[in-house]
């Protein structure tokens, strides 16, 4: 399993019930024991397949301030009616869960409606397996050949001193 970095506080029961207040919905019990021990959260040097033949890096899991911030900022009915966001790649798409379920998703910002959602796990254990590491020791590098990469993207694999 991926490792994530520190959470951003502790959560209580009171600070989450308060959040739901506020986005007028209730989280499923998987989210709240998710949420109590990832707020917050940035991850690095990880790689999650999106079915068919796509990809994404989970940057970050969003604190319950930031779920609220993102749903008031996403325009897009689907989601606000049936979806939250709980987490973001490094290039601005979504992982969200459904309101009434267990399941996540991904979320597509370029795209609108369900043809910007992709269900990737079954529920949150399951989100948690699919996360695979990556490190420049597992970038398959074809011999003789120079292989360029931008800086950004090469210093997110390079070990932290």
């Amino acid at each position: 399993m991926i490792n994530f970095g520190d959470k951003e506080r502790n959560l209580s029961n009171e600070d989450i019930s308060f959040w739901e207040k506020k986005l007028g919905f209730s989280f499923q019990n998987s989210y709240k024991t998710f949420i109590k021990e990832y707020n917050g959260s940035y991850v690095s040097n990880n790689y999650i397949e999106i079915p068919p033949g796509q990809g994404a890096c989970l940057s970050k899991i969003l604190s319950l301030e930031e779920v609220f911030e993102y749903m008031k900022s996403i325009n897009d009915k689907v989601v606000d009616n049936n979806y939250f966001p709980f987490a973001l790649d490094d290039s601005g798409n979504f992982f969200l869960m459904g309101k009434h379920s267990d399941t996540v998703y991904f979320y597509d910002h370029e795209y609108t409606g369900m043809s910007a959602i992709t269900e990737i796990a079954k529920n949150l254990d399951g989100f948690l397996t699919i996360i695979q590491p990556v490190s420049l020791d597992n970038v398959l590098m074809p011999k003789g050949k120079i292989i360029y990469m931008n800086e950004d993207i090469l210093n997110k694999f390079r070990k932290k001193p």
